[in-house]
């Protein structure tokens, strides 16, 4: 919507108007018929007016400066939740504790997801994974709860307890006793959210801070273009006025008198000081009195009004593509590629026949490769006076994200260590000689990883739609006579599918197995599906 306030050039292109029509001589061919209509009351409005009118807004300032509001908050609302729609889009892997398809990004994006992961190809184990993101958020960081329904197996261990002659048949008779809630993992993750530092934010969210820097960038490129629109529909219109004065100059210096013959209505019309709000009755006067010769010049004028009313009503629609041209669709990208620092919890409740029970804490920092939002604030920091306006994010636009594929490409590096407690295990099963039993000591596990992962443009032109990550991990063991040191390494590709829907496919392979009673070395291969479900 235009500002109202007074045009220093409204006596000007009245002067033009009553000219031109002046300085026309009578003709006697029949009356113009009206093409074109004046969107507004000639009696008072100005050309400010006329375009809020020919746009369809309302001439009360005040109702002006509500509907303005309520319009720009309106849009800046559904443009954050276009950020945040592409931030939920933009897949992370798996997302499975402990699984072998690791990633090197923890999503805290999604309020839901559910995964399930086949276990080797071949098997026909399984796991399946609930997870709840900042249920209740917490007043620092964020926070997710993950349930992991293990395909409940006898206990490898106590599978070699049991002699090897009858081995197979024991064991059939002990699986089908283990139901769906007799392997359980549960997990509590916390991650770090919010400033840290100047220049320094944490997390990957699009939370309360980043909503309020989006919204400065977002208010001033709103400001900014839509004070481009009106002085280009100002300038339009007088530009057609222009246009009237250019094609009355060849006339004027042949006449003598600039109301010769001119009618009466028009000649009083003349000696006022007026603008547009008068074109009504000039246009009556013009097609009554046979002013053929202005008539398409003065229609011209009007279809500029209404062109420039049209231009401030589709300015919605223009900013969709003036965001684009200044990558502010890009904010997600920075968001998503911010570092991480979180700490995991985690326990694995078991049957006495599935195994021991485990407790163990984690700790992961994600250190991003990529152009982030820190990147931002530290231009910002540098070049705009700390000041989040669209003047700042355009030359932060131009010059950081100048290389898209930095942002689009997400490097990313994760570095973890966990340490694991195995319970004792005192077990007996069968009587007389069928007994079995197995007893072993508590011991501890430290695992220390690092896995690197990236997006891929190679297979589609889906950015955040396919992401490679590979992980090393190396596994020593203490206090245990059946666990064993070894070294891990897999590697796996996700892959968008719709909606919400991811595939995964992984693949592993360690130097040693995680038993002793187990071959050396074990190669594995496995799927997944991970469906995650966003606010937006």
């Amino acid at each position: 919507m235009l500002s109202k306030g007074n045009n220093p050039r409204s006596w000007w292109g009245a002067s033009l108007i009553w000219a031109a029509l002046s300085l026309c001589p009578r003709v006697t061919t029949a009356a113009c018929v009206s093409v074109e209509t004046p969107p507004c009351n000639i009696a008072v409005h100005s050309v400010t007016d006329c375009i809020n009118l020919a746009a369809g807004y309302s001439l009360d300032e005040q109702a002006q400066k509500q509907a303005a509001k309520e319009r720009q908050d309106q849009e800046r609302a559904q443009s954050q939740a276009a950020v945040e729609e592409r931030l939920g889009e933009i897949v992370t892997g798996l997302g499975i504790e402990n699984s072998t398809a690791q990633s090197a990004i923890t999503d805290f994006v999604a309020l839901f997801a559910a995964a399930v992961e086949t276990g080797e190809v071949g098997e026909e184990d399984f796991a399946l994974s609930f997870t709840l993101n900042n249920p209740m958020p917490l007043p620092v960081g964020n926070y997710k709860l993950q349930a992991v329904l293990n395909d409940a197996t006898v206990y490898e261990p106590l599978k070699d307890a049991i002699p090897e002659e009858g081995r197979a048949d024991r064991v059939n008779e002990l699986e089908p006793g283990l139901g769906d809630f007799d392997d359980v993992s549960l997990t509590l993750a916390w991650g770090l959210d919010g400033k840290v530092a100047d220049g320094l934010r944490f997390g990957r969210e699009f939370g309360r801070q980043q909503q309020l820097d989006y919204g400065k960038i977002f208010d001033g490129l709103y400001t900014q273009l839509n004070r481009d629109t009106r002085d280009n529909s100002i300038r339009q219109v007088e530009d057609a006025l222009t246009e009237i004065d250019d094609a009355m100059e060849a006339r004027r210096t042949d006449l003598q008198d600039t109301k010769k013959d001119v009618p009466q209505e028009l000649a009083s019309l003349l000696s006022e000081d007026l603008f547009l709000v008068k074109m009504q009755r000039i246009k009556g006067a013009v097609d009554e009195h046979n002013l053929a010769c202005e008539k398409a010049l003065f229609d011209r004028l009007v279809r500029q009004i209404n062109a420039a009313g049209a231009a401030v009503k589709e300015f919605h629609t223009d900013i969709n593509r003036r965001e684009e041209s200044i990558k502010l669709a890009r904010f997600a990208e920075l968001i998503n590629n911010q570092p991480q620092f979180l700490v995991d919890f985690t326990a694995r409740v078991r049957d006495e026949v599935a195994g021991p029970e485990e407790y163990g804490v984690k700790v992961q920092f994600e250190v991003p490769f990529a152009t982030n939002w820190n990147d931002y604030l530290r231009y910002q920091n540098q070049h705009c006076s700390r000041e989040h306006s669209y003047n700042c994010w355009s030359g932060f636009a131009g010059a950081d994200l100048a290389d898209e594929s930095s942002a689009t490409n997400g490097d990313r590096l994760a570095l973890a260590a966990e340490y694991k407690r195995v319970d004792s295990y005192d077990v007996s099963i069968g009587t007389g000689a069928d007994l079995v039993a197995l007893m072993e000591g508590a011991s501890d596990t430290m695992d220390l990883s690092a896995t690197y992962g990236r997006y891929l443009g190679v297979l589609g032109s889906d950015p955040g739609g396919t992401r490679f990550d590979f992980t090393l991990m190396y596994q020593e063991v203490f206090g245990s006579d059946v666990r064993q040191d070894r070294i891990v390494g897999g590697a796996t590709l996700t892959r968008r599918l719709i909606g919400g829907a991811a595939l995964v496919f992984g693949v592993n392979y360690a130097n040693k197995a995680e038993y002793r009673m187990e071959s050396d070395t074990e190669f594995g291969a496995n799927f997944g599906l991970v469906y995650r479900f966003t606010t937006s």
